[in-house]
């Protein structure tokens, strides 16, 4: 008997533990996303990368398809509602993650990013674990068990029926395994599952361009991380004292600090550290013309916010790391992406801080960035999410008492998780790349990752 179909599709974000480890995240509990119906593909369809896109992703997992109605069911009754099993691709274009807000659609949700095999009765499939395994072009990418699993198909039945009833033919795409690749156009994908076969896919480049309206692609430093799966922030364990003071630092020292260490490298005398020198000095300047051109600008997109950043701070950043390198005779490159990463997260995690405060941290007043008409990430998310803070006159904002409830608005959308969230997946960008330097080097790289995390915790 095939089941019917689907009401809905839910998918687990992180529940294999070689995918937790190489995230460097163990879930306490699941969490979820939803991808339209329409998304289902069949095997040998062709799953559509956009033209200007790159970061076409493949995950291999294990389809719980429900079999019977479940609401508010124990993690004991759970796997009773499970009617049968298939291979399923859980396709990302991890270009359109940025677009989403978190909501998956656009990068998880297109027509045909949900190729789903042939299902099987789960009654007629042998007791015990199922291994999910993916091949590109052939070769064995992804291979686990169901063992591996850290919340089991019965546990995910039922925590999401404390919410929703799950109907027969509801599909649940229960997690990736380690491992899961970028693909390219001409590339074959195939889904096993032992037991009930496989789900074969064919990835090709669409004919036609993508509109030129609405959202664009856009290869982030987060979208790349997210399509290769690499860890995310590693905290840094820090004594109380060194945790102290970094709270106590304002954000005028850190300049102070850093105008310092640029007169100490410049005396070098290196060509190599003026040219370096020369650059950020450039960018940084237009980087503060473009400041003064958005000022009190409710038209500042987060796409020119995070390029002001960049000329602003990650440019002084990276120049800093390449210089050390430069000093140092090591490889500048790897350096100087790691610091641009690094001074993009120090700049939105400064901006965040802005809205909190307390001035004692941040040696001026809350919000004193809406005082001097400078619009941040946070406000730009906040907007999104706010019809009175997208209609606001920040011209309006004349002393710290007015800043205050716009402060209080912007912390009530979340806007400051969402800009959070980015600032330490650049961070975590940034941490992957250490490992290809010297261990004393990758180590105090480490402690500067941290140190900028704790500094804004």
């Amino acid at each position: 008997m095939s089941p019917p179909a689907p009401s809905k599709i839910i998918a687990v974000h992180i529940n294999f533990r070689g995918r937790a480890a190489q995230r460097g995240r163990l879930p306490a509990v699941p969490s979820y996303f939803q991808k339209p119906v329409s998304s289902i593909g069949r095997s040998g369809d062709s799953i559509v990368r956009p033209q200007g896109t790159e970061l076409l992703g493949v995950e291999g997992e294990i389809a719980v398809i429900v079999g019977s109605r479940a609401r508010h069911v124990t993690p004991e009754q759970g796997a009773a509602h499970v009617g049968w099993f298939a291979p399923a691709n859980d396709v990302s274009l991890a270009d359109m993650r940025w677009a989403d807000r978190g909501s998956n659609l656009m990068a998880k949700g297109q027509d045909g990013y949900t190729p789903l095999g042939t299902p099987v009765e789960a009654a007629t499939l042998p007791g015990g674990a199922l291994t999910i395994r993916t091949r590109v072009n052939g070769e064995i990418v992804q291979e686990d068990s169901s063992e591996n699993l850290i919340f089991d198909f019965g546990f995910l039945i039922a925590d999401l029926s404390r919410f929703v009833t799950l109907e027969p033919g509801d599909v649940i795409l229960t997690g990736t395994p380690a491992g899961a690749p970028v693909v390219q156009p001409g590339d074959e994908v195939e889904v096993e599952l032992d037991g009930a076969g496989s789900v074969i896919s064919h990835i090709v480049e669409s004919p036609e361009p993508l509109g030129s309206f609405g959202a664009q692609p856009r290869l982030t430093v987060a979208a790349r991380a997210q399509a290769l799966g690499l860890a995310e922030h590693r905290s840094i364990e820090l004594s109380a004292d060194a945790r102290e003071a970094l709270r106590r630092v304002a954000t005028a020292t850190g300049d102070l600090l850093f105008s310092r260490a640029f007169a100490e490298l410049a005396g070098s005398g290196s060509l190599e550290s003026v040219r370096v020198l020369s650059l950020a000095s450039s960018e940084l300047a237009a980087g503060e013309l473009m400041q003064r051109a958005d000022a009190w600008s409710l038209e500042v997109s987060e796409e020119r916010y995070l390029e002001r950043c960049r000329l602003k701070t990650a440019v002084l950043f990276g120049a800093a790391c390449e210089l050390g390198a430069i000093q140092g005779g090591g490889a500048s490159s790897d350096l100087g992406a790691f610091g641009e990463r690094i001074g993009l997260a120090f700049q939105i995690l400064d901006d965040i801080l802005d809205v909190t405060g307390p001035p004692e941290r941040t040696g001026k007043p809350q919000g004193a960035d809406l005082l001097d008409g400078t619009v941040t990430l946070p406000l730009i998310i906040a907007r999104s999410r706010d019809p009175e803070l997208a209609s606001l006159n920040i011209r309006s904002i004349r002393t710290p008492r007015d800043a205050l409830p716009v402060c209080r608005r912007i912390v009530a959308t979340g806007a400051l998780s969402t800009a959070r969230g980015r600032a330490l997946e650049l961070v975590a960008a940034a941490q992957s790349s250490l490992p290809r330097l010297p261990e004393r080097q990758r180590a105090a790289l480490e402690l500067v990752a941290g140190g900028v995390v704790e500094r804004y915790s």
